[in-house]
């Protein structure tokens, strides 16, 4: 397929998907921008001094940053799932990574076909719906955006800034509606930042079936994912290319905004601004990329800790008075399809439960906003509990569990395996930690010995979320053990809690004092 063929392949795809009103329905558009991977304190609303986000800034200031914005698990693939569901994961078992994508094939891992996406309820109402960037929630046909209520499915595979190689040994390539495209070379004979062709393609798909139709744009760029790569021109904006490949999507925000005032559609438009989950460890190799990290939160991408899933998120929708202050209490991204839901005037099915709740009301003010919400985690790590500002935090054990399926010469876990839920109970669990939120945002202050029936009652809905998943496959119960006889916990102890980020600072300072020693005494 051609590039420049495809606005006629885009109005055909449309036409075909919903019918076509003769006048602008009264139905918001939603789009739904997806990071992958950003640092909790990488734009400059939330704090950065070296990465410059006016477009990001500015979308926060005119609609409402949520102060406790969450996701639903620490990694990519489940929280994604858990979004476009608005569904707890472990409802339907995708809690875990694929281990690749011949991995995902072979084991034909993806959501549940059970599992209806936002599109699949947006659709119905006479919606188009277009999924631009990463997927990751099945690599198998039966799993991808055209077959889980979406019309239009843009995926450009492989790295952000693709040589003429990559391109032409396929190691990156440009798929539409699942069939091979031209990936863009530019003037320069630069092949076009992943980023970029992205936008380029929302924005001519956006202009293609506006105002005939409302429409759902659900856009995941690959940024900030590694490898850290800035566009061309853009490597030495700072500290770190993490610097200019951050402002890149910036930028890009604000070509999505600037096209939505060129079309007019604006005002009823909700966008909604977040992350997949925490930035990863410490940007090594250059002692200023201190400043980026997921501070004021303890921990990262893959931790329960708020780190791993407290992060940036931002909704405005200036039609429906989205607009404002600092919105102050928990919002979950469980919230994105019962909110999309009833600002389209849509009753969702009564066949399943739904996690999130509508936002709506208290976002623009007309009630007061739930100041006791409970969310729950559950992954590899351990679990995590929060009702109101109490947070329970359950870690497992691993090298204990490790050596435990050591002993027992159990089969190795592959990649899509949940955790056993009877691990809690079989001593491969330290003991349960209790924090304060509101009053220790960093999860420093253990207070599980304070109050030890507040502990007692959080650990029960990590009861909740094991009884709401399906059962254990024949291969993961061949990975479970079940005791740890011939183990002495005290040779297996919990791992001090270490600032990375001032341990880093520390590390650095010290390398540079030996080579200031080194060199006086040369």
């Amino acid at each position: 397929m051609n590039i420049k063929s495809l606005a006629s392949a885009l109005l055909i795809s449309c036409a075909a998907a919903t019918l076509i009103a003769a006048e602008k329905p009264e139905k918001p558009n939603f789009v739904v921008i997806l990071l992958d991977d950003v640092h909790y304190n990488a734009t400059g609303y939330t704090g950065s001094k070296v990465i410059k986000t006016p477009n990001i800034d500015k979308l926060f200031t005119e609609g409402r940053f949520c102060k406790q914005g969450y996701v639903t698990h620490g990694v990519c693939a489940p929280s994604r799932a858990g979004l476009i569901t608005g569904r707890f994961q472990a409802r339907f078992a995708y809690e875990t990574l694929s281990g690749g994508t011949e991995n995902a094939l072979a084991l034909k891992h993806g959501l549940s076909l059970d599992e209806l996406t936002i599109a699949d309820i947006l659709k119905p109402a006479g919606y188009t719906c277009a999924a631009v960037g990463k997927w990751h929630l099945g690599e198998n046909k039966e799993f991808l955006p055209l077959q889980r209520g979406f019309d239009y499915h843009v995926y450009p595979v492989g790295r952000h800034n693709p040589t003429a190689k990559m391109l032409e040994t396929g190691r990156s390539k440009l798929l539409i509606n699942e069939e091979p495209a031209d990936w863009p070379i530019q003037e320069n004979g630069d092949a076009r930042y992943k980023t970029d062709l992205m936008v380029d393609l929302s924005i001519d798909w956006m202009k293609s079936v506006a105002p005939k139709q409302p429409f759902f744009l659900y856009l995941c760029p690959n940024a900030m994912h590694g490898p850290i790569e800035a566009p061309k021109g853009m490597e030495d904006y700072g500290i770190h290319q993490y610097v200019g490949m951050m402002e890149n999507v910036d930028q890009n925000l604000g070509r999505i905004l600037k096209c939505l005032d060129d079309i007019g559609e604006r005002d009823n438009t909700i966008v909604f601004f977040l992350n997949d989950n925490g930035g990863g460890g410490v940007l090594k190799n250059d002692p200023a990329c201190v400043e980026i990290n997921n501070r004021p939160f303890s921990g990262g991408k893959a931790e329960i800790l708020d780190g791993g899933n407290h992060v940036a998120f931002g909704i405005h929708w200036p039609a429906g008075k989205i607009v404002g202050d600092d919105y102050p209490e928990v919002v979950s991204s469980l919230d994105i399809l019962p909110t999309m839901a009833a600002a389209a005037n849509i009753t969702l099915p009564t066949d399943r439960e739904f996690d999130g709740i509508n936002m709506l009301p208290a976002l623009s003010g007309e009630i007061e906003p739930v100041k006791d919400r409970l969310l729950m985690w559950r992954a590899g790590r351990g679990y995590a509990i929060r009702k109101g500002d109490m947070k329970l935090v359950w870690r497992r054990n691993d090298r204990m569990l490790g050596a435990a399926k050591k002993l027992a010469g159990t089969p190795k876990n592959n990649p899509i395996d949940r955790p056993n839920p009877a691990d809690r109970q079989n001593g491969f669990f330290f003991e349960p930690e209790l924090y304060n939120i509101a009053e220790d945002p960093t999860e420093s202050n253990d207070i599980s010995a304070q109050y030890p029936e507040i502990v007692e009652m959080l650990k029960k809905h990590c009861d909740e979320l094991d009884a709401m998943s399906p059962p254990a496959t024949a291969a993961e119960l061949a990975t479970y053990v079940s005791s740890t006889e011939g183990l002495d916990p005290a040779d297996y102890p919990k791992p001090a809690r270490v600032d990375k980020v001032q341990a880093y600072i520390e590390q650095q300072k010290a390398k540079q004092e030996k080579g200031k020693a080194k060199k006086n005494n040369k």
